[in-house]
């Protein structure tokens, strides 16, 4: 399909061949077989010029779409593999991660737009379990368990002082 498109944008099998870099013979070839498994002429040679038939003119629209569909298949396909383009789902531990993650995934959004970012509320015990079978991609919590240290990875990102509170005086009723 690629070599019978780029015979027909160029109407030349010269041309064809030279914009893919092979031999002319073998996009000839190409052509040539695949209008012999399709059973329909597509192209009208001549020594001088080269041009769609009727049926040539609808083959090469929908081949068009086709290639383009199959570019933006690989482009996609190569964008997730570098984790450009998908789907991250975080767990969060509440309270804990209000103050700093709304922004941080607004700027995830901002650089990553082909990523979908779904939170899953989890407790912080729950979620090393969650990463290692795959139900979140990316967890905020308090720690890792020592059973899951081998698999998983972590790092701190604060520290929040832990606070004691108690009255200042105890309630007369219960001395």
């Amino acid at each position: 399909m690629r070599y019978f498109r780029a015979v027909a944008e160029h109407r030349s099998f010269t041309s064809a061949a030279k914009q893919l870099h092979v031999s002319q013979s073998g996009v000839s070839g190409q052509v040539r077989d695949l209008e012999r498994e399709i059973g329909v002429t597509l192209l009208r040679r001549n020594q001088r010029d080269v041009s769609l038939t009727a049926e040539g003119t609808i083959f090469l629209r929908e081949a068009r779409e086709i290639l383009e569909h199959s570019e933006r298949a690989v482009a996609m396909t190569i964008r997730a593999s570098e984790g450009l383009y998908g789907k991250l789902t975080v767990g969060l531990c509440g309270p804990a991660t209000a103050t700093f993650l709304p922004a941080l995934i607004r700027e995830f959004r901002t650089r990553h737009p082909d990523v979908m970012v779904a939170l899953k509320d989890l407790e912080p015990a729950l979620q090393p379990g969650a990463l290692a079978d795959g139900r979140i991609d990316l967890g905020f919590t308090r720690s890792i368990p020592p059973d899951f240290r081998k698999i998983l990875s972590s790092e701190v990102l604060f520290r929040e002082p832990l606070v004691a509170v108690l009255l200042k005086k105890l309630p007369a009723e219960s001395r």
